[in-house]
């Protein structure tokens, strides 16, 4: 019953280890070799959300930060929920009010639409410097352009509202810088995150404990098993042995009340074992030096 228990255990380290592996290894040629260097498996990434632009008392802080959540590729975008109808930002005139790049002012959403991850371009306004980081959003509005081919979105964070700022996190992107749709979300994995993932833990100034640990763990199992299995290698070659040299003491015709007697037989017995096995040895290197010497002759060495 124990040696299945250990073969069972020994299988779900494997598989684990294995899973751990493909993983790994899967994330980091994905995040080499993908266009916005976002690592995926089979077509699935996972980010942590670290902003609070989707941090909403609406839906009671569901995509907060400290949220971890898994995004899938798309290739159908037509298939893609948005906010449709919205309403948009109109004068006394009734004409929509535009924003300083002409684009037309959304004043409320509900929440129907697909939460979204673009490739964002951020602009410091004070040095001028650009760079991308994945954004997280819900899908406002989209549209297909016959003129560059290409469908066009119009996101915007659930934080604010109305009532507070209705430009704010509004962009309009295509889908060149378009990465997946959010599929899951929870609390759990951004915690999961935070301890596994060392560029998630130094975002939020803390240390990625779990893979250390788990290896440790793995090391010291492994270890502990290899200990194990040498000491009670070693408790069953005793116990042979013992019982070995009491059946011979049994079939001698030593008195067996004779200790002196005894112990001299015993020896004797102990003495011709260990030539034994001294001999098993001595046999066993000089056929491996007879295989090494053949196959040096059958590669003309």
């Amino acid at each position: 019953m124990k040696k299945w228990i250990s073969y069972i255990f020994d299988g779900l380290l494997v598989i684990v280890v294995g899973i751990v592996g493909f993983i790994a290894v899967s994330m980091f040629i994905t995040k080499n070799n993908s266009k916005f260097g976002v690592p995926s498996v089979l077509g699935n990434s996972i980010l942590y959300i670290s902003t609070d632009s989707m941090d909403s008392e609406m839906d009671n802080h569901e995509y907060g930060p400290g949220t971890g959540i898994i995004i899938t590729s798309v290739s159908d975008y037509s298939s893609l929920r948005t906010c449709e109808p919205i309403e948009w930002q109109v004068d006394e005139d009734g004409n929509y009010v535009l924003d300083e790049h002409g684009e037309r002012i959304v004043t409320k959403v509900d929440k129907s639409g697909d939460i979204v991850t673009f490739n964002y371009l951020f602009v410091n306004t004070k040095t001028g410097e650009e760079f991308y980081y994945p954004d997280t959003h819900r899908l406002v509005h989209k549209y297909y352009d016959e003129t560059d081919g290409l469908w066009h979105f119009v996101t915007k964070g659930d934080r604010d509202n109305i009532s507070r700022n209705p430009y704010y996190s509004i962009e309009e992107w295509d889908e060149t810088a378009f990465i997946g749709k959010l599929t899951y979300h929870s609390k759990f994995l951004g915690t999961l995150l935070r301890i596994s993932s060392p560029s998630v833990a130094a975002s939020v100034g803390e240390v990625a404990w779990f893979f250390p640990v788990l290896i440790g763990f793995i090391i010291f199992f492994v270890a502990g098993q290899s200990v194990i299995s040498s000491v009670n290698k070693y408790r069953l070659e005793n116990k042979a042995r013992e019982e070995m040299i009491l059946n011979e003491l049994l079939s001698s015709n030593i008195d067996l009340n004779d200790d002196v007697a005894v112990e001299t037989y015993r020896a004797k017995i102990e003495v011709r074992l260990e030539l034994k096995e001294e001999f098993a040895k001595m046999k066993e290197q000089i056929r491996k030096e007879i295989e090494k010497e053949k196959l040096r002759v059958k590669n003309g060495k």
